[in-house]
């Protein structure tokens, strides 16, 4: 369904062929049976340029949507299928409705991380190691208990499709399901992307955010990925080492000018 303006006939932005188009993230935090792309491209900079439609196309080049991105420069496509390549092309149009023709690139959804089903995990009340089946859980990964009653610690992936986690089930809690863990792979973290996952500052388990999880990393520093000591959660920005630099971006996000730490909803 096309929602940008009608197309007439006329002259062609000029500096519309020089449009650049990159993927800035992808998959975010999709359902099971959909998948999200942020696309960015290189504004014109020109006076012609009024604003930006985006299409999405099948391998085929059938058109499936048409998106107006207004004058913005970055738009979060929604509601696509899980791991599918889709044909994205953005088109700059002019006042008057005119659109440049520009090439399109292939841009492909891969599976959101996730935890699709519990094989085996022990009883509430005691502590032991769950067994999972996941989907695109990379080695090193953290898993994020998102409910009460429960505690989650190192992670093996023991397979494509399968993983082990220590768990610890408060006693009288409900029996382990996929959707009480969250995975987060190993990236290299910005602070912005810390920001929105404010659930990963609390290293220490407490619950929230605080300076004992800084004192904590600071204590584990000197500690590089591949150690037995090595523990991934502590490493803030993700870069393989443990050290100053972590704690200081805990530091930096609980002071003031951001907003309260705590666990993400």
């Amino acid at each position: 369904m096309s929602t940008g303006h009608p197309i007439r006939a006329g002259r062609t932005p000029r500096a519309a062929l020089g449009l650049v188009l990159g993927v800035l993230v992808a998959l975010a935090a999709a359902p099971a049976d959909a998948a999200d792309l942020t696309v960015a491209w290189k504004a014109n900079d020109d006076e012609v340029t009024a604003g930006y439609d985006v299409e999405v196309l099948d391998l085929e080049g059938e058109l499936l949507q048409t998106l107006d991105a207004g004058d913005a420069t970055r738009l979060v496509i929604t509601d696509l299928a899980d791991g599918t390549v889709y044909r994205v092309r953005v088109r700059p149009y002019d006042q008057w409705g005119h659109r440049a023709r520009t090439p399109s690139r292939d841009l492909v959804t891969y599976p959101a991380p996730r935890v699709d089903e519990v094989l085996a995990a022990p009883e509430p009340g005691r502590r032991g190691e769950a067994v999972l089946r996941g989907v695109n859980v990379a080695p090193g990964a953290r898993l994020v208990p998102v409910r009460a009653g429960l505690r989650a610690g190192a992670v093996r992936v023991l397979a494509h499709d399968r993983l082990a986690v220590d768990v610890a089930l408060a006693p009288g809690a409900r029996p382990l399901a996929p959707g009480d863990l969250l995975v987060v792979n190993p990236v290299r973290r910005a602070e912005e992307y810390l920001n929105v996952h404010r659930e990963l500052l609390d290293v220490d388990g407490s619950g929230s955010a605080d300076p004992a999880d800084a004192q904590v990393v600071r204590q584990a520093a000197g500690r590089n990925a591949g150690e037995p000591a090595f523990d991934p959660a502590l490493d803030l920005n993700g870069d393989g080492a443990l050290d100053e630099a972590d704690a200081v971006m805990i530091e930096a996000l609980l002071a003031p000018s951001s907003p309260p730490a705590g666990r993400a909803p």
